[in-house]
């Protein structure tokens, strides 16, 4: 205080503040002097945090392996609120670990740094006991229990277990852990629209109703019978980070290597992923597990899952799930400040005709003697310069017997085997046609609200068109190539 006045007089600026919170062991109210964090102990110190004069930041310091599932519900809105109400950012420093609800706490941070050795993450619910009704058998004492209401006792620690009281607890544990997983996508969720990626009325897709819950991941079996552990599960993700992991670090590399050896603001860089989370339950090799050179699977639904937020339904599919991938652009030679453009949609054809229009070229009618078909590609150079740009192209798409159209705000599509490919049957195979559906995509990005009772005229047109486009282009029947192919295969 004295410092900061001794500022003020000589004319001196005072340095920025932040203010750290250290949030260390495990979670559950017990006194304010009982080691344990609580609501009633971390309060408090959040609000003094939060209170600082000059306060541009808080720094919280995790150290917790978890603990009560409404404490640390508690604690992370109350910093959430705190944090909206001073309009300052929040920042989790994890060190051993932030597991179960310390992950709760961390999750409530605009940003989570870990240490390469810190324990992370093991979203889920557990309740432990005893179990005495053979002591008090030898014991030859008799237990009296009195209750008004049926559901007044759970797990009797003097009884057998009751499978009644059993599911009742499963039940409650499915509860909070919903809770959880559905903080951490919300959480998700705000981080992409402060990015500006989405805007701010975007609503959240519900989990796929395929996924399983944590806690029953490892009793939910695939469509080979298979169930896999939760270090199973763990070890899937762990893995799928460290390939994206990898790929950062040869992007990294690579753009040294520009660096060093060209001038990088006269280099083209674009760089764009694949078209959403795979589903499939890929796992040709199911003796190998994830991670060595020999294995060949995938992520497989629940994870994919959690990858494609907010969107719904996966690759395969043509819903935003399916279809929207994230395209960047480094040009500085061009580009002048880099901005988030999401009101025009390109296509990934629309490339061939940026890199001809960046090059000065032109798209040749022959080659070799002979005629090249034509292309409808779209230069994005004007994007790239800052030119707000109407969406005049309709799109078609169709993929394994799914079909989309997009025109303007209006996205027209319909689905093709409905599973997911993880417990319900195969992705892409038998007649599940599904229906057209409708959406705004300026008001319903997720394609949560199929609007295409309420505007026939406009479905219709849209599949009068796409049913053109596929005669012109000679799109196949898949109904009729998954039975040539059964029928090949004898299946």
């Amino acid at each position: 205080m004295l410092s900061r006045l001794l500022m003020r007089m000589t004319f001196r600026r005072p340095p920025p503040v932040v203010a750290v919170v250290r949030l260390s062991g495990v979670i559950g109210r017990a006194g304010m002097f009982s080691g344990r964090i609580s609501m009633e102990s971390a309060g408090p110190l959040l609000q003094r945090a939060f209170r600082q004069p000059g306060l541009k930041a808080v720094a919280l310091e995790i150290n917790s392996p978890g603990g009560s599932a409404a404490q640390s519900a508690l604690i992370h809105n109350r910093i959430r609120a705190l944090a909206a109400e001073r309009d300052v950012p929040v920042m989790a420093f994890v060190e051993d670990v932030a597991a179960s609800g310390g992950y709760w706490l961390a999750a409530a941070a605009d940003e989570i740094f870990v240490n390469d050795n810190s324990i992370v993450g093991s979203i889920g619910v557990i309740y432990s006991g005893f179990g005495f009704q053979q002591a008090i058998e030898k014991l030859g004492v008799e237990r009296r229990l009195f209750t008004a209401g049926e559901k007044k006792s759970l797990l009797d620690p003097f009884l057998a277990v009751n499978p009644d009281d059993l599911d009742r607890l499963r039940r409650v544990q499915d509860g909070i852990h919903d809770n959880f997983k559905d903080l951490i996508r919300e959480r998700r969720l705000r981080r992409q629209k402060e990015m500006g990626l989405f805007p701010e009325d975007l609503e959240l897709s519900p989990r796929d109703p395929e996924c399983p819950p944590w806690e029953q991941i490892g009793r939910w079996p695939d469509l080979q019978g298979r169930t896999f552990s939760e270090e199973e599960w763990d070890l899937r993700m762990a893995v799928y980070a460290a390939m994206i992991d990898r790929v950062d670090q040869g992007i990294g590399a690579l753009l040294a290597t520009i660096r060093e050896r060209r001038d990088p603001d006269n280099t083209v860089i674009m760089f764009l992923s694949d078209n959403g989370a795979c589903a499939e339950s890929h796992d040709p090799v199911p003796d190998v597990p994830a991670g060595p050179r020999e294995s060949d699977t995938g992520c497989f639904l629940p994870w994919a899952n959690a990858s494609n937020t907010p969107f719904r339904l996966f690759k395969h599919w043509l819903h935003e799930g399916g279809s929207a991938t994230p395209f960047i652009v480094h040009y500085p030679k061009l580009i002048r400040e880099g901005r988030i453009e999401s009101g025009y949609y390109g296509h990934v054809k629309d490339i061939m005709a940026t890199v001809l229009d960046l090059a000065g070229a032109r798209y040749p009618s022959h080659a070799r003697g002979y005629p090249v078909l034509s292309t409808d590609s779209r230069s994005l150079v004007p994007n790239m310069q800052g030119v707000e740009r109407e969406n005049p192209e309709t799109l078609f798409l169709e993929h394994e017997g799914n079909r989309a159209v997009r025109q303007g705000r209006w996205k027209l599509v319909s689905y093709y085997s409905e599973p997911r490919g993880f417990i319900a049957g195969p992705v892409g195979r038998g007649a599940r046609t599904g229906p057209w559906e409708l959406y705004d995509m300026e008001a319903d990005r997720v394609e949560l609200h199929d609007v295409a009772a309420a505007h026939p005229q406009l479905r219709d047109r849209l599949i009068e068109e796409y049913g053109r486009f596929s005669e012109r282009t000679g799109v196949a029947d898949w109904d009729r190539i998954q039975r040539d192919l059964e029928r090949f295969y004898g299946e």
